[in-house]
C-alpha cells in the first residue's frame, strides 16, 4: 500500500499545476486589461 502514496502524489502534482497555471492566466489577465485599455 506504500505504492499507492507517491503515486498518489505524482497525480496530484500536474493537478495542482494546472490550477496555479489557471490561476495565475486569470491574474495577468485582469491586469493585461487595464494596460491595453490605456492604449
Amino acid at each position: 500500500m506504500k505504492i499507492t502514496k507517491p503515486a498518489f502524489g505524482l497525480t496530484c502534482l500536474p493537478v495542482l499545476a494546472g490550477n496555479i497555471g489557471i490561476l495565475l492566466a486569470l491574474v495577468s489577465i485582469i491586469f493585461a486589461i487595464p494596460i491595453v485599455k490605456r492604449d
